[in-house]
């Protein structure tokens, strides 16, 4: 039997994206996580040495150096996803560069908190949740962006061949990395702090959240500028 050589072409493409490494412009990746490393070891130091971390100084800090560079590569990688469709025409590309400038305008707008907090001072959470309804307006807030998201996905891989789709994996793999620990470990933030009350508890969840969100940007930025620039 003779082979589909179209789906043998699909299956070693897939099977490329197994070597990570070489879905990374690696010079570029070292030199985003140096600046971070950076970043995070100014937060530490000055959280020991002084009672409050400079609010430019705190990782954790919406407005700091670290996420002004986090914003700065989000919407760099959305660039380059734009204009790889232009140059391309793959639907998928048009529909990561509107998942990274979404994930970089929320992020430098503060959409989710700001809104968040309006969703539940007007359905009245407060009342019924007490402190947890901050976290449920921002909840809705979150699940509102993914129902904005949801077509753009829908319409990017209805309309992109699928031999077209292993090169946007790793990418979508990395989106949904970011995600975790913007959203998943956002949430898990004060309620384990609170159970366990060690002092250090919100230091090491700061760390871990926003580390992990940083270490996820450099990610994408390394992969969107390797493989789609």
């Amino acid at each position: 039997m003779i082979a589909d050589t179209s789906a043998v072409r699909v299956g070693a493409r897939w099977r490329s994206q197994l070597w990570l490494p070489r879905q990374f412009d690696q010079k570029i990746l070292a030199i985003i996580l140096l600046v971070e490393a950076g970043f995070v070891a100014a937060h530490v130091i000055s959280g020991a040495l002084l009672e409050k971390i400079p609010a430019a100084l705190n990782i954790a800090h919406d407005g700091s150096l670290a996420e002004w560079f986090g914003y700065i590569l989000m919407a760099g990688a959305a660039l380059m996803m734009w204009r790889a469709y232009r140059r391309e025409g793959v639907v998928l590309c048009l529909t990561f560069a509107v998942v990274l400038a979404t994930v970089m305008l929320d992020d430098s707008l503060m959409i989710h908190e700001n809104l968040g907090a309006v969703v539940a001072r007007e359905v009245d959470l407060v009342s019924r949740l007490g402190p947890e309804s901050k976290d449920a307006g921002e909840l809705v807030i979150w699940i509102t962006i993914a129902l904005f998201l949801l077509p753009w996905g829908i319409a990017g891989v209805i309309f992109t061949p699928v031999a077209k789709w292993p090169s946007l994996f790793l990418l979508a793999a990395l989106i949904v990395m970011l995600a975790l620990f913007a959203v998943g470990i956002d949430f898990l933030h004060e309620p384990v702090c609170e159970a366990f009350a060690f002092h250090w508890c919100f230091q090491a969840f700061d760390i871990i959240e926003d580390g992990g969100e940083m270490l996820s940007e450099a990610l994408i930025f390394a992969h969107v500028w390797k493989v789609f620039r």
